[in-house]
């Protein structure tokens, strides 16, 4: 009873200490993983347009799998722009606590050895790594692809002729050209380097720097 009588209670402040260090320490990888569904429903959009096109292709849209991926398209379709504006965020909030984490260090090295910052922002380096020349040249081809997606459907008006057909062949080729970029091109590339960008200790120069 004695023993049991010299055991206090922790303090609400110590709880409430634990408690912060633990959301700290679990908040970046649940930002991590709800970023990474938020890629994940911009490649299902596109992945699931192109599996769509195949089957109008081969004029099997009333197959279950196509019954399946138009589902899946309206559904990401509609929350399209929630994934985009949250995953930037996400992002952004990521690259700004590991630059706010670092800051102290980077001025302690700064004022020991009397250097000036080489690097820019980690912010602004990391959105800088994330539009990589992969991800510009995959969009700008994206482009003629789109205006042949048009070209077809323009073509297709003229019912009756030799152009529908071709038409038909031209928006096949352009929609899945474009779905075909963006889903093993340009996504997967925008994903790797956010994934790598906002790792502790990544620089501007392409370096992993260990912590002190």
């Amino acid at each position: 009873m004695a023993a049991a009588a010299d055991v206090t209670a922790p303090s609400p402040r110590s709880v409430a200490a634990s408690l912060a260090r633990a959301l700290s320490l679990l908040a970046p990888a649940a930002a991590d993983a709800a970023m990474c569904l938020c890629l994940a429903e911009i490649w299902l959009l596109y992945a699931g347009a192109g599996a769509l096109e195949i089957a109008r292709i081969a004029g099997a849209e009333h197959l279950a799998v196509a019954v399946a991926a138009s589902k899946v398209v309206a559904f990401c379709d509609y929350y399209l722009l929630h994934a985009l504006f949250h995953g930037a965020i996400l992002f952004m909030w990521r690259l700004e606590k590991d630059e706010a984490d670092d800051e102290v260090k980077q001025l302690a090295r700064l004022v020991v050895r009397r250097q000036r910052p080489a690097v820019p922002s980690r912010l602004e380096a990391g959105w800088k790594e994330v539009r990589c020349n992969t991800v510009v040249f995959g969009m700008f081809a994206c482009v003629p692809l789109v205006f042949l997606m048009l070209a077809g459907e323009d073509l297709l008006e003229m019912k009756g002729s030799g152009w529908e057909a071709t038409g038909f062949v031209m928006r096949a080729a352009g929609r899945l050209g474009n779905n075909g970029l963006l889903c093993f091109v340009v996504l997967p590339t925008v994903a790797l380097k956010a994934w790598r960008v906002t790792r502790p200790g990544w620089r501007s120069d392409s370096t992993f720097v260990k912590n002190p």
